[in-house]
């Protein structure tokens, strides 16, 4: 099973590789970003890189309430049927990691939606179930994740799917 995840190509160099994913990724943040303005709030990447977004939600009777977000999108999540939720990337947590930035709202993107959760949720949808982080991609990014799969994820209370 985690062989599929190790998704490098053959016959492309790592870079081209990785060069590849960062402009799919940011892609997705833009979208995010286009998102959240039709929806009435305000998102931007911030200077310093702790966090992918910054999001000003308009909430009624309480005014702008900042949150935070990473945004993961998911290009193997239709073909597994799962969600390849990061925990650690360059041997340090990451992602959904409970030691990790741990920003309020985690952004899944899977094909032409996003998932928005919160952080806090997702983490405890992870321990209740036991899931166990798996190492992914290149060796050496000591990169790992949890999987969950698509179908679960849509059922969770708190997780709302989106079109982008």
């Amino acid at each position: 099973m985690t062989a599929m995840y190790n998704n490098q190509r053959q016959g492309k160099p790592k870079v081209h590789q990785w060069a590849e994913k960062l402009a799919q990724g940011e892609a997705f943040e833009r979208r995010v970003i286009e998102l959240f303005g039709k929806q009435g709030h305000q998102a931007w990447k911030p200077n310093e890189r702790t966090y992918d977004l910054y999001i000003n939600l308009e909430v009624p009777y309480w005014g702008t309430y900042q949150v935070t977000g990473e945004c993961k999108y998911d290009a193997m999540a239709s073909s597994t049927g799962n969600l390849a939720l990061q925990t650690w990337d360059g041997g340090k947590p990451r992602g959904i990691h409970p030691k990790g930035p741990n920003p309020d709202l985690w952004i899944h993107g899977v094909g032409d939606e996003a998932w928005v959760i919160k952080t806090k949720i997702l983490q405890g949808v992870v321990e209740t179930y036991g899931l166990k982080a798996i190492a992914t991609g290149d060796a050496g990014m000591r990169a790992r994740c949890v999987l969950l799969p698509l179908q679960q994820a849509k059922k969770i209370v708190g997780g709302q799917w989106l079109s982008l």
